[in-house]
């Protein structure tokens, strides 16, 4: 029997070993396939002339959505975002593995039999078929890659052997030769080298940026139709809409507070009438059924040993009075309302100690509360029918304030809704409305609140018009001004001070429009508090010779004057090949390479011909 058990144990385990190798290790290069569902479009999209089809890709997606649907919380923007998400990986697998073919970076065999030998998939090491005395065996291992009838017997070796000899390997050459470009200069490694190496104290001072006041009268009309003029394709983008929208928040009332005070009430009464269990046990299963805390309620509730001031006030004083066996009355806090039963106390190292299981219950809007607020926009819905979106909503607004009535500004009408982010079935509203006319969505929701909607402007992919961008200018033209404006003070602000004054001693005389100050010893790298790490403020501190004030410069937005007052030794010539310069190039090479690898995909992916149909197709 035990023999049969391993038979079938490995076959079984390298098929689920594969799909784990590729999903967890290659997810980055993108190796799932994905594809269609129920519509007349036949393909997911086109890759370099490559049709995607709609099968496979829907197939994908389904998968994709049941791993998230059994994860700890289903995300409806998540949910929503899956089919692109899938959609980028096909795209990314496909430019690939043509990338792989067309630069000849392929395994050999040799190749792929020492990656296999030296990675092994995750559990081979647990498996009785390859452990020797309870250990590991590489012997055996290797034995068995060697033997050329596992390959057959075992599908998923053979489909791992596969993605190793065309993505796995290559994939790792790709890496190197990337690599190349990340190698640093001499002049890199030292610039890194002094920075950690030297030292140096020097004093600053800075005009504050809230202290200059901006004349907004030459933000006019005309400036942002010049700007316009001059920036137009900065401008250009999908199709985008501005909606109306009428929002009923989902607001728990004072009567739903009361409902989940009482269910605790009565929970309560329950669990101390229960004569055949521990109060611990019945007080613990009570809690897996009944509190809304995800983190405690498979464990009955249980929050550990807790000492005084962790928990909330009212909380933390009912756990370090009540008798330990207790059960508290029903208590509200920020969390929502809670039962705690204080199981034990101790004092450990003159610290007193409580261990305490909860039930909560969130204060969340009751059946009977959410079933009104429908009824409410259902009956604003029907009004709007008749007299209008805008004024039905406005007279809404003004005869009840739990009415939130807006606009959204102009958005790509794939995005989630600014403001409110993801709601189900606005997809589907945008892609149907009829443009000719207003149109009033169906009552929709999201966990915030239940929505209507109404299409306020389109604006087809391009560029826009002039109108519909002015209010994204108007905040372009107020930075630039301020920045102008700042920089003007800031110069008039430096000459008038005596090139010999301290500089940490100016924030006394004008506190509300200088930072100033004198730093600790520090690096280039250093924390400086107020003008953070490896900035400009540091480097031309140590570019000064001693004594010496530099001329005002930007730093980060704002405008600084910097006094170097010591500096210790310079740094010693540079130990070429030893370790510690091997661990420089090692973090110099590190800060940039995840950088380099992305922007070379992105490059690579912008010259391909790719046409994508998720968002015709996945609407919502």
């Amino acid at each position: 029997m035990i023999s049969k058990i391993r038979e079938w144990t490995l076959p079984i385990m390298i098929v689920i070993l594969v799909s784990f190798v590729i999903g967890t290790i290659f997810l980055n290069w993108g190796m799932n396939r994905g594809a269609g569902g129920t519509t007349k479009t036949q393909t997911a999209g086109i890759i370099n002339g490559q049709e995607v089809p709609m099968s496979l890709f829907d197939h994908e997606v389904n998968v994709e959505r049941q791993r998230v649907e059994h994860g700890v919380s289903e995300d409806q923007y998540q949910m929503h975002m899956l089919p692109q998400e899938v959609w980028e990986r096909t795209v990314n697998q496909t430019l690939m593995n043509d990338f792989y073919k067309k630069a000849g970076l392929f395994g050999s065999a040799d190749e792929v039999f020492d990656y296999l030998v030296h990675n092994p998939p995750p559990g081979i090491d647990t498996a009785s078929f390859f452990r020797t005395n309870g250990v590991f065996d590489t012997s055996k291992y290797i034995q068995f890659l060697n033997d050329p009838q596992n390959y057959e017997r075992n599908p998923g070796l053979r489909s791992l052997e596969q993605q190793a000899s065309q993505q796995i390997v290559p994939g790792q050459k790709l890496e190197t030769l990337l690599d190349a470009a990340l190698l640093p200069t001499r002049t890199e490694v030292e610039y890194l080298f002094k920075s950690e190496y030297e030292k140096a104290v020097f004093e600053y001072a800075s005009m504050k940026n809230d202290a200059v006041k901006v004349d907004l009268s030459k933000i006019t009309d005309d400036a942002a139709a010049k700007y316009y003029a001059d920036h137009r394709d900065s401008f250009k983008s999908d199709e985008q809409v501005d909606l109306y929208t009428v929002r009923v928040l989902k607001t728990p009332t004072a009567r739903d507070e009361q409902t989940y005070f009482q269910e605790l009430v009565d929970l309560k009464t329950k669990i101390l009438g229960e004569k055949d269990i521990p109060r611990s046990q019945a007080f613990a299963e009570e809690a897996k059924v009944s509190s809304d805390d995800e983190r405690s309620a498979p464990n009955g509730g249980d929050l550990g040993w807790i000492k005084r001031g962790v928990m909330a006030p009212a909380l933390d004083s009912l756990a370090f009075t009540l008798d330990t066996g207790t059960i508290s009355d029903p208590i509200k806090t920020p969390l929502g309302i809670q039962l705690i039963y204080v199981e034990k106390r101790e004092k450990r190292d003159s610290v007193v100690m409580v261990k305490v299981c909860q039930i909560l219950r969130k204060i969340i809007p009751t059946g009977e509360t959410l079933d009104a607020l429908q009824e409410k926009a259902d009956s604003l819905r029907k009004n709007m029918e008749e007299v209008g979106f805008a004024k039905a909503a406005r007279d809404a607004v003004q005869k009840d304030p739990t009415f939130i009535f807006d606009s959204t500004g102009l958005f790509p009408r794939t995005n989630p809704v600014p403001g409110i982010g993801f709601v189900s079935g606005l997809g589907h509203f945008l892609l149907g409305t009829d443009k000719e006319s207003e149109n009033i969505s169906e009552r929709l929701e999201n966990p915030s609140a239940f929505y209507l909607f109404s299409v306020k402007q389109r604006v087809a992919k391009g560029i826009p018009p002039f109108a519909a961008v002015k209010q994204r200018i108007i905040p372009i033209l107020v930075d630039s001004l301020r920045r102008q404006a700042i920089r003007s003070a800031a110069e008039a602000w430096a000459s008038g001070i005596p090139e010999d004054a301290p500089l940490a001693n100016l924030k006394k005389s004008d506190s509300a429009m200088i930072l100033s100050g004198v730093t600790d010893t520090v690096t280039r790298m250093s924390r400086i508090p107020g003008i953070g790490a490896d900035t400009r403020v540091a480097a031309v501190a140590f570019a000064l010779p001693v004594g010496k004030r530099s001329k005002i410069f930007e730093n980060d937005g704002s405008y600084y004057l910097v006094r170097t007052l010591w500096k210790g030794p310079a740094a010693p010539a540079l130990p070429w090949g030893t370790p510690p310069v091997q661990s420089l190039i090692g973090q110099l090479m590190n800060q940039t390479r995840q950088s380099i690898y992305t922007q070379w995909y992105k490059n690579y992916k912008a010259n391909q011909k790719i046409v994508s149909n998720v968002d015709k197709i996945y609407v919502d």
